[in-house]
Formats: C-alpha cells, structure tokens, sequence
C-alpha cells in the first residue's frame, strides 16, 4: 500500500479494464502519481505507483472516463508551467497506464478543474479557475492524445473545489463548485455542448 500523503485525489472507474484508478499530487515530490486497483470481493489491491505527470501539480486533479474510446483523461495544472492548464489521455493495461502526450487547455492559469464525458456527443466537458474568472473548454479524444475547442468564459467569478457530471437524461453537464467571489458559496452551473 502507498502511505505517502497526498492531496488533490481524483478517481475514475474504467468499465472496460474492470479497474479503478486514483489520481493525486504526491506532497513529498509536488508530481502527479496514479496508482491502478483491482475490486475483489470487499478488498481492493493496487498496482505500482507512477508519475502521470513528472513535474509539479497545482491545486486540483481530476479525471474522467471516455466509455467509448476505453480511455480516461485526466485534467491538472502544470505547476512546473505557471499553473497553466493540462490534460493527459491515459489507457489502462494489466495495473498500470500509459499515457499520451500532453494538450494544454489553458494559456494563463487552470486552478481547480473539473471534467465530464458527454456521452451522446462524445466529448469532454472541462471546467476550471482562470484566476480571475470560470472557463470552460471541449476536448475530444482521438487516439492517445485530446484537442480542445476554443475558450467560452462561464464567468468572472473565482472558483475552488470544483465537481463535474454528465447527465445522459438531460443531455448537460452539471459544474459544482464553491464560488470565493460570493462568500463561498456552493454553486452549480449547467453546460450543453453546441
């Protein structure tokens, strides 16, 4: 078992590899470790950790799962490139990952992002904190690697501890988060992907 403290944990359920992955920003290092485990019965076992990301990670991981593409994508600011935005696509093989490149999603800051899989358009919803403003952008999957569509500013509020979820029912994606500009406040905002 890994007993390094952590912060910024993030967990994506892979249906296809039948495993679970857990992400998070190792406090000894500051880098970005994964670590794939395997449900058995009432027991959980994990694989090797690894770095996902072999520099700094600033606040906040989170992750997704592309049930389409078997893929899981993981969203983060560099905090070895001024806190700027990334995203990684990873594919789980036997207790470990591989990854493809990186695609930044943010030119300034990408504080406290959150992700959602919009399963009838196939794309990624990703939230995150510009520092003086909400963002959002559209990724999509191709391969081992991710493009994003242009930026659309949500809003001028600051944002922490952010969540995300994709209602296949609605069609939307729900964005939760604390708003620090009103006191904050927990606040949800709904996305549709045109």
């Amino acid at each position: 078992a890994n007993r390094t403290v952590s912060t910024s944990i993030a967990t994506v359920y892979d249906a296809n590899a039948n495993k679970t992955a857990v992400f998070y920003q190792d406090n000894s290092t500051g880098h970005g470790y994964y670590v794939v485990g395997t449900v058995s019965g009432t027991s959980i076992s994990g694989g090797s950790t690894a770095a996902f990301h072999a520099a700094a990670t600033g606040a906040g991981i989170s992750a997704a799962y592309d049930p389409d593409s078997y893929k899981i994508v993981v969203v983060y600011p560099d905090g070895g490139d001024s806190n700027k935005g990334k995203a990684i696509v990873g594919t789980i093989s036997g207790t470990s990952m591989s990854f493809g490149s990186e695609t930044q999603y943010s030119t300034t800051s990408g504080y406290d992002p959150g992700i959602a899989y919009d399963t009838a358009n196939n794309k990624f919803f990703i939230f995150y904190d510009k520092n003086y403003g909400m963002a959002g952008r559209i990724g999509t999957v191709s391969g081992t690697s991710i493009s994003v569509g242009s930026e659309n500013v949500i809003s001028s509020a600051n944002i922490t501890d952010t969540g995300a979820v994709y209602d296949a029912s609605a069609g939307k994606a729900l964005l939760v988060y604390r708003d620090t500009g009103n006191s904050s406040y927990g606040t949800a905002i709904v996305g549709t992907v045109s």
